[in-house]
């Protein structure tokens, strides 16, 4: 809610725009794995598919869900391709990152919070999937009990 209000105080008050309504249709690809920089997008409308290595991984279709900002914010390669499984809307954010933390703070803490989010899930999967596997084969798991 709080990111929405601030777009719109933003572009109301013609400060110069950074943000963009953007549509593509079914099959199109928006991010590409591999891909360094670009901006982040916001989905509004819509469903995408996020595949890494040629192997679907996820549906993302929830109005708000936030990606791309890895490659934006930390400016390394996308780590997945993302597509679009039905006619997508979304809002499109292109600004540097110090741009965007001198003349937009609140949007840069609240990308930030999602980016933490990611790699708190990121780091659970991979505990739970990688980690307590290998404990597993490994016998260690069943030492503790």
């Amino acid at each position: 809610m709080m990111k929405k209000s601030i777009l719109k105080k933003s572009l109301r008050n013609s400060e110069p725009t950074f943000s963009k309504r953007v549509k593509f249709s079914e099959g199109t690809t928006i991010i590409k794995e591999g891909d360094k920089g670009g901006p982040l997008y916001i989905l509004l409308n819509g469903k995408c598919v996020v595949i890494r290595h040629d192997i679907p991984l996820t549906s993302i279709g929830k109005k708000g869900i936030i990606f791309g900002e890895m490659s934006m914010l930390l400016d390394v390669p996308h780590t997945a391709t993302v597509k679009a499984q039905s006619d997508v809307e979304v809002i499109e954010i292109g600004i540097a990152l110090d741009n965007m933390l001198d003349h937009y703070p609140k949007i840069t803490k609240s990308i930030m919070r999602t980016l933490e989010n990611s790699v708190v899930q990121q780091t659970d999967f991979l505990y739970d999937h990688v980690v307590e596997e290998e404990l597993v084969e490994s016998g260690e798991l069943m030492k503790e009990e």
